[in-house]
């Protein structure tokens, strides 16, 4: 037989959080980086821009210089002058100088020359790559229009401050992951904690201490899961106490018969006995052996009455739509012997014609209460078994014209073993406890009251059926 998987809670929860907290983070460190890149480049544009209009104001009075000179000399520059400030001398930024007419003339020393880094007459930002390398390209032509600066700087530059802040937050990450485990493990082993005092309490618990589990200081979800143990537990206590109420009761109610027994079996046996003796000590062990018999008959009924009442699930599991009249006639054909033998009239008035519950549970119940009324019932008198629908349930109920119980007794009646003063019919009181005990696992209520007939009504209220 493989042996069942079994799995952990804390582990469970351990990474429910830990999957929780990655997904978390993914989402706000990438919505983080990228926020930065966007604040990286707005910044980066802006310091682009103001270091072109510099360099514009800068170069203005060289590009006049340069051209003075040019015109002195009586001849006009073949390439443009080259001017460079300490912030392009390190190659991250480089810019081109054109005149009125678009003629290149002042660049740094890092920009190309025979290409423009912008499209010629384009004002603005764009983006290019020269040579292989993309750059982050401005375009401002001075007021007046007399020139028109284009200064660029390489996008990789502008990503190493992103790079460094994303090469953080990733260590940054990874430090906090540890922590989060770190805490959520003691956490959790804190919050399970009273789970595992009651688990402790369990374990050391012998089987005669079923007391409840106390649902004080454990999470919410676990109360369910406890509160079924509870019940449980008291569904087994109470099956515990049946059984040895049932065992002490039995012994006690089988000692009287087979002391009888023995008796009488020993006068039966004694030389000095003579035939008639014998004969009527014979009777006499007879009439005890069918006792016996009924008694262990009546406690075998009793303890499957326990047995469906003790399981209520079960119970309903087994449930099923019976037929009340195919159901009595079956009961009757073990009682007809008895009520023939007693001239009684045995008919029904069955207005509700089936149940919904146990068939064998119904059976028992049906068997019991007829039993007792053709025990009690009148000489040739008179026992009816009916059903009517009262509201939304449903009563089945049998009665005799018999000398009834007092009611000042019918509250112990169903108790197991009691028989009602001034009862001189065989039996052994479990009739009416077993009656009670079926009632119970069906969900119905089991009374007795008068009957029309004169002597006793026993009448059991099932539920609303459906």
């Amino acid at each position: 037989m493989a042996t069942p998987r079994r799995w952990s809670l804390r582990s469970r929860m351990l990474a429910i959080a830990a999957v929780s907290c990655v997904l978390a983070w993914l989402a706000g460190g990438i919505a983080m980086y990228a926020a930065v890149r966007r604040e990286d480049a707005l910044l980066f544009d802006a310091r682009l821009a103001d270091l072109a209009r510099t360099l514009l104001g800068y170069a203005a009075h060289e590009v006049d210089e340069v051209g003075a000179a040019d015109r002195e000399a009586g001849a006009l520059r073949g390439a443009p002058a080259e001017s460079d400030i300490e912030d392009t001398l390190h190659g991250r930024y480089r810019y081109q100088i054109y005149d009125r007419a678009g003629r290149l003339v002042l660049a740094s020393s890092n920009a190309p020359r025979a290409e423009p880094l912008a499209p010629p007459g384009h004002d603005g930002w764009v983006t290019r790559v020269l040579d292989g390398q993309a750059l982050r390209v401005v375009s401002i032509t001075a007021a007046g229009g007399a020139y028109r600066i284009v200064a660029a700087e390489p996008v990789a530059d502008r990503l190493e401050l992103a790079d460094l802040y994303g090469h953080y937050l990733g260590v940054g990450f990874g430090l906090s992951a540890l922590v989060l485990a770190a805490v959520t493990q003691a956490l959790l082993r804190l919050a399970l904690r009273p789970l595992s005092g009651v688990t402790s309490d369990l374990a050391r618990r012998g089987p005669e201490d079923l007391r409840s589990v106390a649902l004080d200081r454990l999470p919410d979800e676990f109360a369910p899961l406890l509160e079924a143990i509870n019940q449980l537990m008291h569904r087994v206590e109470r099956a515990l106490r049946g059984e040895r109420e049932f065992v002490a009761a039995a012994a006690h109610e089988l000692r009287t018969p087979l002391a009888g027994l023995r008796a009488q079996a020993q006068l039966a046996a004694h030389e000095r006995s003579g035939p008639a003796e014998r004969a009527q000590a014979l009777r006499a062990v007879q009439e005890g052996v069918d006792h016996a018999a009924h008694l262990v008959h009546q406690m075998l009924d009793l303890a499957r009455s326990d047995a469906l009442a003790g399981d209520p699930a079960a119970t309903a599991a087994r449930q099923a739509d019976v037929a009340l009249q195919p159901l009595f006639d079956e009961v009757m054909q073990g009682l007809a012997a008895a009520a023939a033998a007693r001239g009684l009239r045995v008919r029904t008035r069955f207005e509700v014609a089936g149940l919904a519950g146990s068939p064998s549970g119904l059976t028992l119940m049906l068997r019991n209460l007829l039993a007792n009324a053709v025990a009690h019932a009148a000489e040739r008198g008179e026992v009816v078994a009916g059903s009517r629908r009262d509201g939304d349930a449903v009563l089945l109920w049998v009665e005799d014209d018999g000398p009834g119980i007092d009611p000042a007794e019918r509250s112990r009646a169903f108790e197991r073993f009691f028989r009602a003063k001034g009862n001189t019919q065989p039996g052994c009181g479990l009739g009416l406890a077993i009656v009670k005990a079926l009632a119970d696992a069906h969900g119905a209520s089991a009374t007795l009251g008068d009957s029309e007939l004169g002597g006793l009504r026993a009448e059991l209220r099932f539920p609303a059926q459906t």
